[in-house]
């Protein structure tokens, strides 16, 4: 496996469930749980997600921009 890939197998919540927290598609109770899950595991890297999804918000917010 490429060295830049290896931090994946060492988190401490399945990649999928990440990526649902951060996209938002967790309910309430869910993506409460799994936040408390990580920042007891990884405080830094529960930070990191809640910016990405912080950044998916503002993201979605800026609409379609038309090619020219």
């Amino acid at each position: 496996m490429p060295e830049d890939h290896q931090h994946n197998t060492d988190l401490p919540i399945e990649i999928e469930t990440l990526t649902a927290l951060i996209e938002g598609e967790l309910s309430g109770p869910e993506a409460h749980e799994v936040r408390e899950r990580l920042l007891d595991a990884d405080p830094d890297l529960a930070h990191r997600v809640e910016l990405m999804s912080q950044d998916r918000v503002v993201l979605r917010t800026l609409g379609d921009e038309l090619p020219p």
